[in-house]
């Protein structure tokens, strides 16, 4: 489920509600039908991914080993699944790598959903193509906030708009084989390299 908005129109206010981390003025939370409003957020069985990943001290295999332990949980499968598992041999990440490392570590808690706020906003075309790849192969139920329409069209399911705070919808997703082709139309990583490899007789 992708929920689309300007910036400035509630995005992140919403999820981080959601997450625990802003009491809601009025309402409640549930999650599987169990509310949660009142618990905090790691009590929640939610994950949470913010726009910026967090930067944490330890090497990828260190946080990933520290994490398995914490919630009694091997790596290696889930970064098999993910399509990520280079990362374990990693000294640092990139950007992009560290969304996906954050993507693993949060899947390792196993939650109920996840709560993502523009995961991709600050990462490269391929990086964000290899992110919305992981997240599909999880198979998981997730809401993701973005003010990105082709983007929205490219991942959701179900569309909600979000404007001043109020959320309306859903609308069904009618323009995904669109969006598709259109970043693969102007994918010029593969393009320019195409046009790269042809001989001066082959156009």
């Amino acid at each position: 489920m992708v929920i689309l908005g300007r910036n400035g129109s509630g995005k992140s206010t919403l999820l981080q509600t959601l997450a625990g981390f802003i009491k809601p003025v009025k309402g409640a939370i549930t999650v599987d039908g169990v509310d949660v409003t009142d618990l905090p957020p790691s009590r929640r069985n939610m994950g949470y991914i913010p726009q910026e990943p967090v930067k944490l001290p330890l090497t990828p295999r260190q946080a990933l080993e520290y994490f398995g332990r914490f919630y009694g949980r091997g790596y290696m499968p889930l970064l098999k699944e993910l399509g990520v598992d280079h990362l374990v041999e990693k000294r640092d990440v990139s950007v992009g790598e560290g969304q996906l490392l954050a993507l693993a570590l949060v899947m390792l808690r196993d939650p109920a959903i996840l709560l993502l706020d523009e995961p991709v906003s600050s990462l490269d075309y391929l990086n964000k193509l290899s992110f919305w790849k992981a997240l599909k192969n999880l198979r998981k139920p997730a809401l993701v906030v973005t003010h990105d329409p082709l983007e929205a069209a490219y991942i959701a399911d179900v569309l909600y708009v979000i404007e001043d705070g109020r959320v309306s919808g859903p609308y069904p997703n009618t323009m995904r084989e669109m969006s598709k082709e259109a970043l693969q139309a102007f994918n010029l990583y593969e393009k320019l390299r195409a046009e790269e490899n042809k001989g001066p007789y082959d156009y």
